[in-house]
Parts: structure tokens; sequence; C-alpha cells
């Protein structure tokens, strides 16, 4: 970080306790299908484009299934946004427990 700071570039730390997004995952997948398997969504009103699915889905696709394979999957952040400014979408909005990603959009 001390590199990236002297470079001028914006950096921030990320207290996680795991590494999502990766294979580390695969030991927890299992609980975390457990754990969320009552899951119920909705059908929603606003387009969601998934990083993980690299496509818009609906919001009533997003379960205990869904969340599992977004944890494990890698992230296809860079091409989900050149699809949304594709459609000429204009507004981003981050839903994260660590809005960091807002920079670089």
């Amino acid at each position: 970080m001390q590199y990236l700071d002297e470079q001028d570039l914006f950096c921030k730390q990320i207290k996680v306790d795991v590494a999502s997004h990766s294979p580390q995952m695969d030991d927890i997948k299992e609980l975390l299908r457990d754990e969320l398997e009552n899951l119920a969504p909705i059908q929603g009103i606003y387009p969601v484009y998934s990083t993980v699915r690299n496509k818009r889905i609906e919001p009533s696709e997003m379960d205990a299934a869904y969340w599992v394979e977004n944890l494990r999957n890698t992230v296809q952040f860079e091409s989900v946004i050149k699809n949304l400014l594709k459609d000429n979408h204009k507004l981003f909005l981050e839903v994260s427990p660590h809005p960091l990603l807002k920079t670089t959009i």
C-alpha cells in the first residue's frame, strides 16, 4: 500500500476473514448454502447485472445457490460495466460491505 500511496494512487486495505471469489471458499460452500436455504428472493423492479454471471439477471434468481456461486466464482466487473455502458446506463449503485469499486467505474 505504501508504494501505491507514494504513486498518489487510491488504495484501501479491506479487513476480511476469507478470500472471497477464490477456491478458499470451497470449504464453506455447503455450510453457506444450508444457512441461506430459506432465502426467498422476490421479483424486483430494477435491473440487476450479476458480476458473477456476467449478464443481467432477475432479482428472483438471487437464491441461496446464486449467493454461493457469487461468493465462490470470479468477479467479472470490467465486462459487466462495459455491458452496462453499452446498454446506455449512466447511474451505478454498488451494493457491497466495502464500496471500493465506485472509483474505478
